[in-house]
């Protein structure tokens, strides 16, 4: 089973890598082992209790009490938190550990359980796109038994969320979203799907493994205001070649290009392509008529 760093520790928890050392040493919450190069690790057991901590801590209440409490009290407070925020980050938590426990019961169950609480864009926005960001699963993945269990589980949801949706398109402009073949995992794209045709935008969803070659050929038929797709780090796409097509075929048309590295990203050459973060993507394109 899984061993986690310090950093893994902070992402999952939201906590600074400082705090959870000042509650290791101070409050003796947990008792990490050391790895080579006298680097702490932490176990499954451990993670689940930081994660408690830093949920009911958040509503308040003190680690200097919090750490004389066992992980079962632990988990009878976590439960009694009331406010919706602390609802769903819970449901974040339980999606983690269940997910490094390798339970898929346990996740789909909390998956479910989230579902019928709440409607499903508010899952969608407040659970799983936090999940995934939290594990780093939104724009790839390592193909870890336990991502498997989350990647599989949460783009079921996914679809199944899309498939219900019942919102007629209202605005004018035409956003196609797509990944080339490099790209491994579809949820960031699916979660983009949903957010924007919640909002009554005209989304084309045309999937992974899109060349050139198919938007080409789609071109001809149909209009696109807005490309939208993501790359790894290290890909073989060629966005200038897809530039000179949408030049010939769409000239009004723009390719924004999500950067997955806000540390590496680079203003393309091209005019008719943009390299945006996600958040700054969200916004451009809500603001469409």
């Amino acid at each position: 089973m899984k061993n986690f760093s310090i950093q893994e520790l902070a992402r999952l928890s939201g906590l600074k890598a400082h705090t959870l050392r000042v509650w290791e040493i101070r409050h003796a919450v947990v008792s990490p082992q050391r790895g080579l190069g006298n680097n702490r690790y932490y176990s499954v057991d451990e993670m689940e209790k930081l994660l408690l901590l830093a949920l009911i801590s958040h509503s308040g209440q003190r680690i200097s009490t919090l750490s004389q409490l066992s992980l079962l009290q632990l988990k009878q407070r976590a439960d009694g938190l009331k406010s919706e925020g602390s609802r769903q980050q819970k449901a974040v938590h339980s999606l983690i550990i269940s997910m490094y426990r390798l339970d898929t019961e346990s996740f789909e169950a909390v998956l479910n359980d989230c579902f019928l609480g709440w409607p499903s864009g508010t899952v969608v926005k407040a659970v799983i796109y936090p999940f995934l960001h939290k594990v780093d699963l939104l724009y790839r993945g390592r193909r870890t038994n336990e991502e498997h269990l989350a990647v599989t589980a949460i783009r079921q949801k996914l679809h199944w969320s899309l498939e219900r949706l019942d919102v007629v398109p209202k605005k004018k402009k035409a956003i196609w979203l797509f990944l080339p073949k490099d790209t491994q995992l579809d949820l960031l794209l699916l979660y983009l799907c949903f957010v924007l045709k919640e909002t009554g935008r005209r989304v084309l969803y045309l999937g992974a493994d899109v060349s050139i070659q198919n938007l080409e050929d789609l071109f001809s038929g149909k209009k696109a205001d807005y490309l939208l797709t993501y790359l790894p780090e290290k890909h073989r796409f060629s966005l200038p070649h897809l530039s000179e097509v949408m030049g010939r075929f769409l000239p009004q048309a723009k390719l924004l290009v999500v950067t997955t590295n806000a540390s590496q990203a680079q203003e393309p050459a091209e005019s008719n392509v943009s390299q945006v973060e996600l958040d700054e993507a969200l916004s451009f394109l809500n603001r469409l008529e």
